[in-house]
């Protein structure tokens, strides 16, 4: 692939990548599910025509997605202790941000897998910061804090960069070496 093909294919992405963070302030569901779907669809056309997953020229075009892909890796997978999470209560479409004491965090599993880790996900950016957030599977689905009707689509913040300072903001997980509660 010649560098003009190449330079040609990363516009696709940025493209696309904007039009997720655009679809975020879509005013219905629905909206933006459409949304969503055209974007990705962009995305999985450029994929087809490249020998490397998106991913790879995304973080080539930006040093600190290598800190976030490195840092999302490290912890794929693994059982984490938060005291925040985001996710759909139920059968609804609430969302809702929850937190958790200190002294009894929620347990989550990192989720793995291309279609667990959407790069508009955890390649988040607001201004200056990279924030990913991380797809998790609850764990505790009898934590005494978490809804009855439990936690569905939910996800955890990873570390978040300052593109411009170098600044790290750590999220409030841990992994989990025994359970505290």
């Amino acid at each position: 692939m010649d560098e003009d093909e190449r330079q040609s294919l990363l516009t696709d992405v940025k493209y696309a990548q904007k039009q997720l963070e655009l679809c975020l302030a879509a005013k219905t569901h629905l909206i933006a599910l459409d949304c969503i779907r055209r974007a990705q669809d962009g995305l999985e056309r450029v994929e087809a025509r490249l020998e490397e997953p998106v991913e790879a020229i995304i973080v080539e075009e930006d040093p600190a997605s290598q800190f976030v892909l490195k840092d999302y890796k490290s912890h794929a997978g693994k059982i984490l202790l938060v005291r925040h999470i985001v996710g759909y209560v139920g059968d609804t479409d609430n969302q809702v941000e929850l937190s958790f004491p200190a002294e009894c965090p929620l347990r989550v599993r990192v989720e793995t897998g291309q279609d667990k880790v959407p790069e508009q996900g955890l390649f988040h950016r607001v201004d200056e910061w990279m924030d990913p957030y991380w797809d998790v599977e609850v764990v505790d689905l009898d934590h005494p804090s978490l809804p009855k009707e439990g936690l569905r689509s939910a996800y955890i913040f990873g570390n978040s960069y300052n593109l411009e300072t170098g600044q790290i903001g750590r999220s409030s997980f841990r992994v989990e070496e025994e359970s505290p509660c």
